[in-house]
């Protein structure tokens, strides 16, 4: 009977001590997932964008290849010119592996027209997909000049549910002047206010700064359980249970004079 209750009180600790030690960790995980940006790509191969073609390419292929996006970064790119269309759609692990998609932008459309308003009616549907990214960014390798194709219908601002940018940082690369003037005043009447404009003599000299990686932030729940608090409190709790159950084993060998481990 004495040995049976040993056995059991031994289980218990052990079990008591594991599930300690275990709990923290399920509770982080229901309530963490890695850290990601959600980046869009705009990148204008129609005719007005000629002469800044092979300036842009090299600068956007420094930023894929160059920038180490994290594998677990939604990255989409959308060629800019009559029909503005997406090219890539996937995970950061998976962007340099799309060479053939990126060999089509380096050449010019030979579509008439630039429809900007579409390329970025795109990018807003995209951004706007369901999770919690950490950031949301924008580059746009274009001078916005859009040009009317009179092959097919275009978009306009008024069909643009701009509220898909106002919380991501849009950075436009070679535009103008006029351009910057016209298209800061439409973000300025629809609340966006993370943007910044490079006409094409700075573009020239300026770097393409990625956006810094996604970094793991801890959940920080007022729950003990849920917080990186209690991820600490429970796991020393279980350790010092496991401790304590060890060290009852001789104790209870010497009070009932059986051997407890055999």
């Amino acid at each position: 009977m004495i040995n049976k209750i040993i056995r059991i009180l031994r289980i218990t600790c052990l079990f008591l001590a594991l599930g300690f030690l275990l709990s923290p960790h399920l509770a982080l995980a229901d309530d963490f997932e890695m850290p990601f940006h959600r980046i869009v790509i705009i990148y204008d191969r129609s005719g007005s964008f000629q002469e800044s073609l092979e300036s842009a390419w090299v600068k956007l292929e420094y930023l894929i290849k160059k920038y180490r996006f994290n594998q677990d970064d939604e990255i989409s790119i959308i060629k800019l010119d009559e029909d503005p269309k997406v090219i890539f759609d996937g995970k950061g692990e998976y962007l340099k592996k799309a060479q053939t998609e990126f060999y089509a932008l380096s050449h010019l459309s030979k579509g008439i027209g630039t429809d900007v308003c579409g390329a970025f009616q795109k990018a807003g549907r995209i951004l706007s997909r369901t999770g919690s990214p950490q950031g949301k960014f924008l580059f746009v390798f274009s001078d916005l000049n859009a040009d009317p194709s009179p092959k097919r219908q275009y978009i306009i601002p008024e069909q643009i549910n701009w509220v898909n940018f106002q919380d991501v940082t849009i950075k436009a690369y070679y535009v103008d002047e006029q351009q910057e003037d016209l298209w800061s005043n439409l973000f300025k009447a629809h609340q966006i206010s993370k943007y910044e404009f490079y006409s094409p003599a700075r573009v020239t000299y300026q770097f393409i700064e990625p956006p810094a990686p996604a970094t793991i932030n801890y959940p920080q729940n007022t729950s003990l359980g849920k917080s990186f608090l209690g991820f600490i409190c429970k796991a020393m709790l279980g350790l010092v249970l496991l401790v304590v159950g060890l060290s009852l084993i001789p104790f209870l060998q010497r009070m009932f004079r059986r051997p407890f481990i055999k």
